[in-house]
């Protein structure tokens, strides 16, 4: 069964308001200082992560920023372009302005990342929120919107299951790899993927 417009629009309303409150309880919390549960998963990473893993797992972690996503949008566009110009508006549009949302977030809130002794390398941007957690969810939930227009009301059930797991699986790995690299708290990892459902769901 498709759901119709008016149900899409109102799981999409849902959505955005789901989206920003919790991204709002996160940030309000965040901001009265550390989170117990940060501090805990990021000390038992530490002391389970494996040297010898480290490398592919930060080549993986590249998979999810903006960097590499804003060449993937720009040929997500392009192919787009041809077929429906309106979606394709829409998927750049929104990939490019999450990006740029990310960043007034992260200059404004100035949360430090973890740091010593939980990051295997230094960062000197802020941590809140995750850019890699935001633009690998932005990147899988705007596809599947516009995977729905296009081939969803064609293609098998089990097709659309799969494309869905499958980007789900990337958008759950991306945020792993930012925590077990110590690069974020796993609270920038919510508030990323908070931030982005609300932000596709508004833009749609």
């Amino acid at each position: 069964m498709h759901l119709t417009k008016n149900k899409l629009h109102v799981r999409l309303n849902l959505t955005a308001v789901f989206g920003l409150t919790l991204f709002m309880v996160i940030l309000l919390s965040v901001l009265q200082g550390p989170l117990t549960l940060d501090i805990t998963l990021l000390d038992f990473l530490a002391v389970h992560r494996q040297i010898s893993l480290n490398s592919a797992i930060e080549w993986f972690s590249k998979l999810g920023s903006f960097r590499i996503l804003a060449l993937i949008t720009v040929l997500v566009f392009l192919w787009l372009f041809n077929t429906d110009k309106r979606l394709a508006l829409f998927f750049l549009t929104t990939m490019t302005s999450s990006g740029l949302l990310n960043e007034l977030i992260k200059h404004w809130v100035g949360r430090p990342r973890p740091g010593v002794p939980w990051a295997v390398m230094e960062w000197t941007s802020y941590a809140f929120p995750s850019g890699h957690s935001m633009a690998s969810a932005t990147f899988a939930l705007t596809f599947c919107l516009v995977w729905r227009r296009l081939y969803k009301p064609r293609a098998k059930p089990m097709t659309s299951l799969a494309v869905q797991l499958v980007l789900g699986i990337y958008v759950a790995a991306i945020g792993f790899t930012r925590v077990y690299l110590g690069a974020h708290y796993p609270s920038d990892i919510v508030a990323g993927w908070s931030a982005a459902a609300a932000w596709v769901a508004v833009m749609y």
